[in-house]
C-alpha cells in the first residue's frame, strides 16, 4: 500500500478544480500544470503549487508528456491524475508514469491501449458474449476503397479515442469520403491516430452507459448507470442517473454485461461502458472510457460515492470499501452542462470576457462544478465547457424542476451560453416523458429556440430598460468629461437616446433628484429609485416596487443587464464606445469584395486551397478550429484565389482576413 502525500493533475477547469477539493479533503498536496492563457485560473489559484508549461499551443502544454512528467518528478508528486480529455486516455503517459516511479491514477498502459482502439474494445466486448453493432475500420482509404459492403445510415468516429470527436452520421454514399477525411484529420489532432471506425447507424437510439469501479484486488462493481442520451453533435449536453428508460431486468442485463467486459480486462479505477440501446431496449456495447466522465456527479448524487476519492484509495493499494450489495440507488439527479455558445448563431463557439457568473446553491441538492469563480475569459483554444449543473432530487420530476430553477436563476453576462436552451429542452413535453433519442436536441433546436424567445417575450422588458438608463447616469463615460449629469442635481427635459435589446429608442429623463429619476418613455411615465447600488446589482424601487438587477459593462460600453432569468442588452448612443476585441454578432465571413474573414477565433487547421485555384460556392476552403469544434469555410461565389494570407497551424482572431478571391465579374 502507498500513501499518496502530492499529486499532480495534468489538466485545467473545472475537473482540475473538483480533484483538488477532493484532494484536499483528503489532506494530499496538489500540484497543478497550466498554460498562458490559465495563469490566473480558479484552479492554479487553489493548488497547493501550480506549475507553468508553456503557450497555449497544446502540443506545449497539455498534451506534453515530457514536461508534465518532468513537474512531476521535479515538485516531488507521488501520483498522476489525468481527468478526463487530453491525455486521460493516452497509454504513454501512463508508461511514462510507471517509468517514473509516479503512481498512475487510472488503468494500466495495456488496458488503456485495448479499450481505447475500438477495433480491440469491440472484439473484446465479442469475446464476453456482448452484443455489438457491424462496422469495420482502417485508413479512410481503405474503407472508401471496401465500401460497397457497407449498409446506411453509417456512423464514422476515430477508432483512437471519444468524446464524440471526429463523429459524423453519413447518410449515403456520396457524403462517405468527406466525412471520412475530416474524421481522419481529426483523430489525428486529438488523438495522434488518423484511423477510423464506422458502424450501422441505429435510428433514434439511447446512450446509456454503466460506471465501473475496480480495485487491485480484482474487486469489481458498478455504481448503477447513466442516461446520456441528450446530445448535440454527438457531445452529451444533459445527462441523468438512473436512467429513467431501462426496467429492472434491463438494468441487471446491462450493468452484467458491463462488468464482463471489465473483469475480461482485469479493470482497475474508475471507468465507464457505454451502449447504444434500440427502442426494443436490446443493447450493443459502444466503447469504454478507461478514466472519469464528465458527468461522474450524477452517480455520486444517487450512490452517495466520491469518485475520484475511490480512484485516489485504488491507486493507493486499498481494496473498495463498499461492496455491490451495499450499494442503492437514492432518487434521481440530472446535469446540464454549460457551454460558451451561441445556439440562435448555429451554436458558433463564444469565447470572450465572462464578466459575471453567478449560480445560486440553493440546498445540498445542487451543485456546481466549474473551473471559473465569479468572472474569467473564455479562451478560444480549449473546450467550451464552461461549468456542470447537477441536481438531486427523489424523483425525476422533482429534479427537473429543480433544474429549471437553478438554471433560470444563474446570471451569465459577458457572452452567449447555451443556458437558455437547456431550460428551455427541460420543459418540452417529450423531454419531460422521456420520448428522446440521441438526436433529439438537433432535431428539435429550432422549437427549443423559438420556445426561450417565447419565455423571453412575457418578462417585462420596461423594468430591463429603465435597469439599463438608470445604471448608464451613474456608471459609464460619456463624451464630456464635464458631464453635468454626474453630479447631484435636476436639469428639466433630457432626451437620452439608446438602443436596447438591437432597437432604437429615446428616453426623456424628466427630473433627476439625487438618485431618483423621472422617465418618460413611449409616453409612458416612471419614477425610479436606486435602492443600493453594488459593483454587480442594483436595487430599484420602480413605481414603488422594488427590483434586483445584475448588470455588467463590456468592453465596448454596452450595458449588460440580468432580470428574471433574462439577460437584456442596452447602449448609450451618446456615450463613448469602445470596439471589443471579437463579436460574433456581426460578423461576415464574405465580404463583397472576394474577402474571406474567420467567424471566430481559433486555429487555422487545414486549408484545401492555393493561390490561383479556381474555386465555386460548393468549395471548402479551409477549416478554422474554434474552441474543439471544426468549421468550414467555403468559398462567397465562383473565381480565382487571388491571396492566401494564413498558413495551417496558425492563431486567428475574429474577423481575421484569410483569402481574397477574384470573384468572377457577372454581365
Amino acid at each position: 500500500m502507498i500513501k499518496l502525500k502530492k499529486v499532480l493533475i495534468a489538466n485545467r477547469g473545472e475537473i482540475a478544480v473538483r480533484i483538488i477539493k477532493t484532494l484536499k479533503k483528503n489532506g494530499i498536496l496538489s500540484v497543478v500544470v497550466y498554460s498562458e492563457s490559465d495563469t490566473d485560473s480558479y484552479a492554479v489559484r487553489l493548488a497547493d503549487e501550480a506549475v507553468f508549461l508553456g503557450n497555449d499551443n497544446l502540443s506545449e502544454s497539455y498534451l506534453n508528456i515530457t514536461k508534465i512528467i518532468k513537474v512531476a518528478i521535479e515538485t516531488g508528486c507521488d501520483a498522476l491524475h489525468p481527468g478526463y480529455g487530453f491525455l486521460s486516455e493516452n497509454p504513454i503517459l501512463a508508461a511514462e508514469c510507471s517509468l517514473a516511479g509516479i503512481v498512475f491514477i487510472g488503468p494500466s498502459e495495456e488496458v488503456i491501449q485495448i479499450m481505447g482502439n475500438k477495433l480491440e474494445a469491440r472484439n473484446l466486448a465479442i469475446s464476453a458474449g456482448i452484443s455489438v453493432i457491424t462496422g469495420s475500420s482502417g485508413t479512410h482509404e481503405e474503407i472508401i476503397k471496401n465500401s460497397s459492403d457497407l449498409r446506411f445510415p453509417l456512423l464514422v468516429k476515430a477508432a483512437g479515442g471519444g468524446g464524440g470527436k471526429g463523429m459524423r452520421i453519413v447518410k449515403k454514399k456520396g457524403e462517405l469520403k468527406e466525412a471520412l477525411i475530416a474524421t481522419s484529420r481529426e483523430a489525428k489532432a486529438y488523438f495522434d491516430d488518423e484511423t477510423v471506425y464506422v458502424e450501422q447507424f441505429i435510428e433514434k437510439p439511447r446512450h446509456i452507459e454503466v460506471q465501473i469501479l475496480g480495485d487491485m484486488q480484482g474487486n469489481i462493481i458498478h455504481l448503477f448507470e447513466r442516461e446520456c442520451t441528450i446530445q448535440r453533435r454527438h457531445q452529451k449536453i444533459i445527462e441523468e442517473a438512473p436512467s429513467p428508460t431501462l426496467d429492472q431486468n434491463t438494468r441487471n442485463q446491462l450493468t452484467k454485461a458491463a462488468i464482463k467486459i471489465a473483469q475480461k480486462i482485469g479493470y482497475i479505477s474508475a471507468g465507464t461502458i457505454e451502449f447504444l440501446v434500440d427502442a426494443s431496449l436490446n443493447f450493443y456495447f459502444l466503447e469504454m472510457n478507461t478514466r472519469i466522465q464528465v458527468e461522474h456527479p450524477v452517480t455520486e448524487f444517487i450512490t452517495g460515492i466520491d469518485i475520484v476519492e475511490e480512484q485516489l484509495k485504488i491507486a493507493s493499494g486499498l481494496p473498495l470499501s463498499f461492496s455491490q450489495e451495499a450499494l442503492t440507488i437514492q432518487g434521481h439527479a440530472i446535469e446540464c452542462r454549460l457551454y460558451a455558445e451561441d445556439p440562435k448563431n448555429d451554436f458558433m463557439p463564444t469565447p470572450g470576457d465572462l464578466l459575471q457568473f453567478s449560480v445560486p446553491l440553493l440546498s445540498r441538492d445542487y451543485r456546481l462544478d466549474s473551473g471559473i469563480e465569479r468572472k474569467g475569459v473564455i479562451e478560444p483554444f480549449f473546450d467550451p465547457l464552461i461549468a456542470k449543473f447537477i441536481v438531486h432530487g427523489n424523483t425525476r420530476e422533482e429534479a427537473i424542476e429543480k433544474m429549471q430553477k437553478m438554471l433560470h436563476d444563474t446570471v451569465i453576462l459577458g457572452i452567449k451560453t447555451n443556458r437558455e436552451f437547456l431550460y428551455s429542452l427541460l420543459s418540452l413535453p417529450d423531454y419531460i416523458e422521456n420520448n428522446i433519442w440521441v438526436t433529439f436536441a438537433e432535431e428539435h433546436s429550432e422549437k427549443i429556440i423559438c420556445s426561450f424567445k417565447q419565455c423571453a417575450c412575457l418578462v417585462d422588458k420596461s423594468r430591463a430598460l429603465l435597469a439599463f438608463l438608470s445604471l448608464s447616469m451613474v456608471t459609464g463615460k460619456t463624451h464630456y468629461s464635464d458631464d453635468p449629469w454626474d453630479i447631484d442635481f435636476w436639469r428639466n427635459y433630457r432626451a437620452i437616446p439608446y438602443l436596447f435589446e438591437s432597437k432604437s429608442g429615446e428616453a426623456i429623463l424628466q427630473k433627476r433628484i439625487m438618485n431618483r429619476f423621472d422617465w418618460l418613455i413611449n409616453k409612458i411615465p416612471y419614477t425610479v429609485k436606486i435602492q443600493k447600488l453594488e459593483d454587480e446589482k442594483i436595487f430599484l424601487i420602480i413605481n414603488d416596487q422594488t427590483f434586483c438587477f445584475h448588470y455588467a459593462i463590456d468592453k465596448k460600453g454596452e450595458f449588460l443587464v440580468f432580470h428574471n432569468g433574462i439577460n437584456f442588452s442596452g447602449i448609450r448612443k451618446d456615450f463613448l464606445t469602445i470596439p471589443c476585441d471579437f463579436s460574433l454578432k456581426d460578423t461576415q465571413i464574405h465580404k463583397n469584395d472576394g474577402t474571406i474573414v474567420s467567424p471566430v477565433p481559433g486555429k487555422i487547421s487545414k486549408i484545401f486551397v492555393k493561390e490561383g485555384d479556381a474555386v465555386n460556392k460548393e468549395t471548402v476552403l479551409l477549416v478554422v478550429e474554434s474552441m474543439k469544434m471544426e468549421n468550414s469555410i467555403y468559398a462567397s461565389g465562383e473565381g480565382t484565389i487571388s491571396k492566401i494570407f494564413i498558413k495551417e497551424n496558425d492563431a486567428i482572431e475574429s474577423k481575421s482576413t484569410l483569402i481574397i478571391i477574384d470573384l468572377l465579374q457577372k454581365n
